[in-house]
């Protein structure tokens, strides 16, 4: 790869390719993303190939977007050519499944573990957080809701005045 680079870092026609290993042959990883509703074409098979080939750590994404319906033939293809091979929703996941992808990646090379596994912790810190402001802002917002008061003095009236009062305040009650 190194020496592909070398050959045809200025021709046009493989500015894609050199793009794509610079960072391999720099001792990247690799995430290969498919949609699980798209069918398995050769193409992949010969993308999948190459990129078993740089022998950097390699993990296979399966996107689940719809219709799922070749999800099962990207698994066998891809665990050919991948180490590991996980399926995924991204606008799904749980905050576990975003964990759990985390710690693949770890699982795939050594010398990533403890800078992922930072990243994971990071992560539930910030996921803490969150989950901390969230319930603060819920109970602000509940004790608004539940001690909220609209007044409103009506001198003896009638039926009808009382009736415009009455929906007069529910009126400012609700829009307060």
């Amino acid at each position: 790869f190194r020496d592909f680079i070398a050959r045809h870092r200025s021709d046009p026609a493989f500015e894609a390719e050199c793009l794509l290993f610079q960072p391999l042959v720099n001792g990247a990883g690799l995430l290969y993303v498919v949609d699980g509703s798209e069918p398995v074409l050769e193409i992949h098979a010969a993308e999948m190939e190459i990129l078993r080939l740089t022998g950097q750590p390699r993990l296979a994404i399966i996107n689940r977007t719809g219709s799922d319906n070749h999800v099962q033939d990207w698994k066998r293809r891809l665990g050919l050519h991948f180490n590991a091979v996980r399926e995924f929703n991204a606008h799904r996941a749980t905050f576990a499944d975003r964990v759990e992808l985390l710690e693949t990646l770890a699982g795939i090379e050594q010398s990533w573990k403890p800078r992922l596994m930072r990243a994971v912790e990071v992560y539930r810190e910030e996921w803490e957080r969150r989950l901390d402001d969230s319930a603060e802002i819920i109970v602000e917002l509940l004790a608004d809701a539940l001690t909220h008061r609209e007044v409103a003095l009506v001198e003896e009236a009638s039926g009808s005045r009382r009736a415009v009062a009455a929906e007069a305040l529910k009126t400012r009650f609700i829009e307060a």
